[in-house]
């Protein structure tokens, strides 16, 4: 009788192993994809801090944008800051004023071609 349990533990100790087996070897798989994916993204690091430290911004960079900067903030002081300018208002009342002037002027015409009652 001391056969028989022996004999029953063997095949749940065969299971056993087979599934500590399986769950190693998943557990060697995610590693290797870890370590997989880990040198990949080590790779692309590596490309970009190359690409960067071959574009660096240097001084000289910053000056000639600051220039650049400089002389649009002139080019704004110098624009009009009303809206409309009034060098234009005084064009357009002069404009004005000079229709007026031809209206009256037609209109005085208009009245020596008609013919009286």
């Amino acid at each position: 009788m001391s056969e028989q349990p022996m004999k029953m533990n063997e095949p749940v100790k065969s299971n056993l192993s087979l599934g500590l087996n399986i769950l190693a070897g998943i557990i060697v798989v995610a590693a290797m994809a870890v370590t997989s994916y880990t040198a990949s993204a080590v790779g692309d690091l590596r490309e970009r801090v190359a690409v960067i430290e071959a574009n660096r911004f240097t001084s000289s960079d910053g000056l000639a944008i600051w220039k650049e900067i400089s002389a649009l903030r002139e080019h704004i002081a110098q624009l009009p800051s009303e809206a409309p300018p009034k060098w234009f208002i005084e064009k357009v009342n002069k404009i004005e004023e000079r229709q007026e002037k031809i209206l009256e002027a037609i209109g005085r015409l208009d009245r020596v071609r008609q013919p009286g009652p």
